[in-house]
């Protein structure tokens, strides 16, 4: 006999120094090529919504539509990046000055000068579409808090 009977193969922990536990990456992606078909989506539709022409915004809103109902229909998950850049109500990818205003907006009511550290953890970053629709993002809270996608090693390569 080999002598393997009765041996049990030691696994190796893959955990990094804090503390996560390390998944090597799969070796193929589910609905790779719906992923694919996003992405030619989402970057036709930035094109078209840099050019001045009043057809070409139309043409790149039908873009993002026709993304959107393939990313619900396939059940696909898409970065909040990608989330932020485009309007829920109009469906336009937002450009600062062409269709978006940005603002830094603080509803505090009261200003103390001893409490300016938490007048400045309320600030709000505020995105303004064409179409009036708005969408606020807290900043003020953890000026280096980071999503978990942009965490550096957590997104796998296609």
């Amino acid at each position: 006999m080999s002598g393997l009977i009765g041996k049990t193969k030691e696994k190796k922990s893959n955990i990094d120094s804090e503390g996560t536990l390390r998944i090597p990456a799969p070796k193929n992606i589910g609905n790779k090529e719906h992923y694919q078909r996003l992405n030619y989506l989402i970057q036709s539709s930035a094109f078209l919504s840099a050019q001045i022409n009043d057809t070409d915004e139309s043409l790149s809103r039908n873009y993002m539509k026709n993304m959107d109902a393939i990313r619900k229909k396939n059940q696909l998950a898409l970065s909040p990046q990608v989330k932020r850049q485009v309007c829920k109500k109009c469906h336009r990818l937002l450009v600062p000055g062409r269709n978006l205003e940005m603002r830094i907006m603080n509803n505090t009511k009261k200003i103390r000068k001893r409490d300016v550290k938490a007048i400045r953890k309320s600030d709000i970053l505020t995105y303004q579409c064409a179409c009036g629709e708005r969408k606020n993002f807290p900043i003020g809270k953890d000026p280096a808090y980071q999503l978990h996608l942009e965490k550096p090693g957590n997104l796998i390569s296609i």
